[in-house]
């Protein structure tokens, strides 16, 4: 389906649902981002792939990959001001040459670990915190790849829902790892 069909299609579905007072039915990826959060003057038309406007937005595309997951991790709407606020976010954390990363209280799960890992193969991590978090035990195997394919100094498990199993899934890593100088896995009780 060309792309002007498609927006035109997306615009009827809009219309009728404005006009019943709904929000208009999403059926992919591309759907679900809302057009009618893109910035004031930018003509939907214009925006060809509502995605590759979305990856504009961020100075690198790890950042917009980790957005999405992001979004499937908290369940979140893929719009313009979401994506901006998530920038905004990382780039507050996050250093320049992204050797340290600062995902703590950010509601990060599986999905964003795995687009995390997906993407960070040519860069050397130093220091990672994931404290208070989604992560649980189906995330720990990733934290095991994590931990034995990089050099990483520092990682901060802290406050997620990781059990002893989950612990025991990357043991063997953090045993061996030469590099790996602090861990925490606390589970602060409430």
């Amino acid at each position: 389906m060309s792309t002007l069909k498609k927006t035109n299609i997306i615009e009827v579905e809009k219309k009728d649902a404005e006009e019943n007072d709904q929000e208009p039915q999403t059926k992919d990826l591309d759907d679900f981002i809302q057009i009618k959060d893109l910035d004031a003057g930018t003509d939907p038309r214009k925006a060809v792939d509502k995605k590759e406007f979305i990856y504009s937005i961020f100075p690198k595309r790890l950042f917009a990959e980790l957005y999405f997951a992001w979004c499937k991790d908290c369940s979140e709407k893929i719009t313009i001001d979401n994506a901006k606020y998530f920038r905004d976010e990382i780039s507050m954390r996050n250093n320049r040459e992204n050797k340290n990363f600062f995902f703590n209280s950010m509601r990060v799960g599986k999905n964003f670990l795995l687009a995390f890992i997906g993407n960070v193969d040519t860069i050397k991590l130093n220091k990672l915190n994931l404290a208070d978090n989604l992560i649980n035990d189906v995330c720990m195997h990733n934290i095991k790849n994590i931990i034995s394919s990089k050099k990483l100094v520092y990682l901060n498990l802290s406050s997620n829902m990781i059990s002893t199993e989950g612990l025991k899934i990357f043991q063997k890593e953090v045993i061996e790892s030469t590099t790996l100088n602090y861990l925490n896995v606390i589970k602060y009780l409430k």
